[in-house]
């Protein structure tokens, strides 16, 4: 991201391996374009009454920690959400808030929307509403394992593995 600069007209290339230089006339300044912050994250998620093949009213609970925190001024947190909503293994939304309490002290809200597609798979939208990092989307990437089948047995449980991006 590009700071406002002082005396006429700047110009602005990356190179390479992430550095940004920038040019105001005779005068030039180079600064590293940074990575957007990271953490390593791991989290459950305990859903009731559970997934099944049809739609039900659920309340999806999350607990989670994220660690080794990368790029920003914060290196570990812990998580707690709330998202409720009408779902089933194959289509619903669930809507709510998460909270990360920061090392520092600090805290992000995010404000969070999961759909689930007709293929089981799900999308998150979430974007950080206040605090550290407040107006920053939320990525998240890695694995999950679930208990039940949608099936036989309701999924009650899904544990989650990866990365979250700000």
């Amino acid at each position: 991201m590009l700071r406002n600069m002082v005396g006429g007209l700047a110009a602005a290339v990356v190179i390479g391996s992430g550095l940004l230089m920038v040019g105001v006339g005779p005068m030039v300044a180079a600064v590293a374009a940074s990575s957007p912050p990271a953490c390593a994250a791991t989290a459950t998620v305990t859903i009731k009454p559970g997934l099944t093949l049809s739609s039900a009213k659920q309340t999806e609970t999350l607990t989670g920690s994220l660690t080794g925190c990368t790029n920003g001024p914060v290196t570990s947190g812990t998580a707690s959400g709330k998202l409720t909503g009408s779902q089933s293994c194959t289509s619903g939304t669930t809507k709510g808030d998460a909270t990360i309490k920061w090392n520092t002290g600090k805290t992000s809200k995010i404000s969070a929307t999961l759909a689930i597609s007709s293929s089981g798979s799900g999308t998150l939208a979430a974007t950080v509403v206040g605090g550290v990092f407040k107006g920053d989307p939320v990525t998240v990437t890695g694995s999950e394992s679930h208990n039940g089948d949608c099936i036989f047995s309701a999924v009650t449980k899904v544990t989650l593995k990866g990365t979250i991006t700000f």
